[in-house]
């Protein structure tokens, strides 16, 4: 009886994270707010976390899964290299994307409560 119950438990257990998983899949937590080409090679997006917890941006690509020459966020002063920062549940930040040839789309892999999620944006 009592292996009965265990079983139940695990099994709501892994359906709760299931649906958890699927929810945040089809409500991704980062969205972009706004941004505007500076040239044809500086690009400024403004992204914001609107989940509940923190996430880690792991990478940044331009167009065909390619590496920018530079992408950061701005900082009170300064810019500061975008990969492995975190962006706080409500957060806002702006990010600046330098690149040899014309943004087309941009492509950023970040972890939110520890699952990685890729999303991926066009350039306007």
């Amino acid at each position: 009886m009592k292996k009965k119950y265990q079983n139940r438990l695990i099994a709501i257990v892994v359906m709760t994270m299931a649906a958890i998983y699927f929810f945040i899949s089809l409500n991704p937590p980062l969205s972009v707010v706004g941004g505007h080409k500076k040239s044809a090679n500086e690009t400024w997006i403004e992204v914001k976390n609107e989940g509940w917890f923190s996430l880690k941006v792991d990478a940044l690509y331009v167009n065909n899964k390619e590496v920018p020459a530079e992408a950061s966020f701005l900082a009170t002063d300064k810019f500061i290299p975008l990969k492995k920062q975190t962006i706080h549940s409500g957060e806002e930040k702006y990010i600046r994307i330098f690149y040899e040839v014309p943004l087309k789309r941009i492509t950023v892999a970040y972890s939110f409560g520890g699952i990685s999620f890729i999303r991926s944006f066009s350039i306007f």
